[in-house]
């Protein structure tokens, strides 16, 4: 069998390349020939016997020395071949100190051109063989392969040696990019326009399997690419990109990472691109929870924020058009708060009896989303669902079932129940999301009214109270004032009333004297305390708010948008 292997080596050692794969003695003529023809034209690695190959090494490991030229020549391709030696596996890429002895005693042959260009090709071959992506653990290892790529770029011009030169000689010198940092760069715009006939052709004759780790830059060359293009042809190349990354797992992130950077880099606004949030969140999970931080921790701010709002935005509205008992087409809280989104810090859900048991499609895939963010809820309605959004200096508690009222609490004191712990709606009770006044700061409902017009409006002038407005132009919901058509007078019906405070509305009060005057912030503050408020402008009149002097703290707010006071009539402006 050795004497078999010598015959082989000396065959392939007299032509000027050699075969990628073992000589089969059961091959056609037809396949001789083909072989033969890439075997001369310099397409593939070496034919090398394995026992011949194993043996070099094994006397290399322990001499350090390179004796002869067929020594020299096995072991140049042998780098990052595993060889048992004391009983492990061992490659001379991981040596610190091996790996530098091959080189220099291979750059021994560089005054023989074509036997140096021979150690040449079983380097290139290493080359393209070493995974780095999967050993990038291996650190000597790592370090040998860049010296490696250093070595091959700084050798190159010594591999030619006259006319006629090997296919794979004249194709790597027209390539030097393949030994630099960024070896695929080059070839990143034509492949995403499907040219791909320059690639093809490089690998077929350098002989670069498609398990290589160029395969793998290459996909990332081409995300590169489209994102150096302008914004609308990016946008028209990403779900392209996200197929690319589905069967790359090893630069799924690296490719990730480039693709959200480019979208949140954008001149405009970017619509919410569905499939890339889907493949973001599968693939490092919800973006605001702090289990995935590191996951996130090498995209941008602004990308991990961009994500972070699709996800809000989908969310609520799977709540509103899922868990909700919205009447048909009624979309008012949807809307209302998908214009917050950008203030919300984060989301946690209370899912009822039937939304935790249910067996559909949509129930699966929505608990599968809510991973990590959802707790049991218990209510007497099974189908009662609950929505809590942290949004600055307010925690606020919308109900899927029509009837409940909306709960606020402030986030300056201990909240009342832990969203990460099974939730209760009866009032008062430990971990209830309901409670009233003072733990509260307000229950509202989503009732319009005649005093205070939309119940949208109310809300939102609430939540300009504790410093959140909605994303982009302020909404147009309806506010009023109860308006009297009459003359002033003093009969005993328009007398003045002493109105007390409810217990929680004292503090509340002080907040309200840093908020301007204007028509509507009266109408909203006098519903919020139960005043009465006749409007005589329209007759040469005054504006009255119908309440005495006693309770000092709405006297304050009065006198701090212009009121007086006048004894038994009320304040007036």
């Amino acid at each position: 069998m050795v004497a078999l292997d010598q015959l082989r080596l000396r065959l392939e050692e007299s032509t000027a390349q050699s075969l990628d794969r073992a000589w089969s003695v059961d091959l056609s003529i037809d396949d001789h020939i083909r072989k033969l023809r890439k075997f001369v034209g310099g397409g593939g690695s070496s034919l090398i016997p394995q026992g011949l190959q194993e043996a070099a090494i094994q006397q290399f490991w322990y001499s350090l020395q390179l004796e002869n030229f067929r020594e020299a020549r096995l072991v140049s391709f042998g780098l990052i071949v595993p060889v048992v030696i004391d009983g492990a596996a061992r490659r001379i890429i991981d040596d610190a100190d091996r790996f530098p002895r091959v080189l220099s005693a291979v750059d021994g042959y560089l005054g023989s051109p074509r036997q140096f260009r021979r150690c040449y090709q079983g380097f290139l071959s290493a080359y393209f063989g070493f995974d780095e992506d999967r050993e990038f653990r291996a650190e000597a290892a790592v370090e040998n392969w860049i010296s490696l790529r250093a070595y091959l770029l700084d050798r190159a011009a010594a591999i030619t040696v006259g006319n006629n030169e090997p296919g794979w000689v004249v194709m790597l010198l027209q390539h030097r990019n393949l030994l630099s940092n960024d070896p695929c760069a080059r070839y990143g715009g034509a492949l995403l326009d499907g040219k791909k006939e320059e690639v093809d052709a490089l690998r077929d004759v350098l002989n670069i399997s498609d398990g290589s780790w160029f395969s793998r830059r290459l996909f990332l060359a081409q995300i590169r690419a489209a994102t150096e293009r302008d914004d609308d042809a990016f946008e028209a190349t990403v779900e392209r990109l996200l197929d690319l990354l589905r069967t790359n797992r090893i630069i799924r992130d690296a490719g990730l990472t480039m693709i959200l950077d480019r979208y949140a880099r954008m001149s405009r606004a970017p619509a919410v691109n569905v499939p890339l949030r889907n493949f973001a969140v599968d693939a490092w999970g919800n973006p605001w929870l702090t289990v995935f931080k590191t996951a996130w921790g090498n995209v941008s701010d602004g990308a991990r924020a961009l994500v972070t709002d699709w996800l809000k935005l989908h969310l609520i509205e799977r709540f509103f058009t899922l868990l909700a008992e919205e009447r048909q087409g009624d979309r008012r809280r949807l809307n209302f708060w998908k214009r917050y989104v950008s203030s919300i810090k984060s989301i946690h859900f209370g899912l009822g009896t039937d939304a935790q048991s249910a067996q559909s499609t949509d129930f699966v895939q929505l608990r599968k989303e809510l991973n990590g963010i959802w707790v049991g809820l218990e209510d007497t309605n099974r189908a009662n669902n609950a929505f809590i959004m942290n949004m600055g200096d307010v925690v606020i508690v919308e109900f899927g079932n029509e009837g409940n009222a909306c709960y606020w609490y402030s986030n300056s004191r201990d909240l009342p129940f832990d969203p990460k712990k099974r939730l209760q709606t009866r009032v008062g009770v430990t971990n209830s999301l309901k409670h009233n006044e003072p733990i509260s700061v307000h229950k509202l409902r989503h009732l319009d009214t005649d005093r205070s017009g939309q119940w949208e409006y109310r809300f939102q002038l609430e939540l300009k109270r504790f410093g959140i407005s909605p994303d982009g132009q302020a909404l147009g919901f309806r506010p009023t004032i109860q308006t009297v058509r009459a003359p002033y007078t003093t009969s005993r019906h328009s007398a003045v009333r002493s109105y007390p405070i409810q217990s929680g509305q004292s503090r509340v009060l002080t907040e309200w004297l840093n908020t301007p005057y204007s028509a509507e912030t009266l109408a909203h503050f006098a519903n919020s305390f139960g005043l009465r408020v006749e409007d005589f402008s329209a007759h040469g009149g005054n504006l009255w708010v119908r309440t005495d002097d006693r309770n000092q703290r709405v006297g304050e707010v009065l006198e701090r948008w212009k009121f007086r006071y006048r004894p038994g009539k009320g304040w007036w402006r």
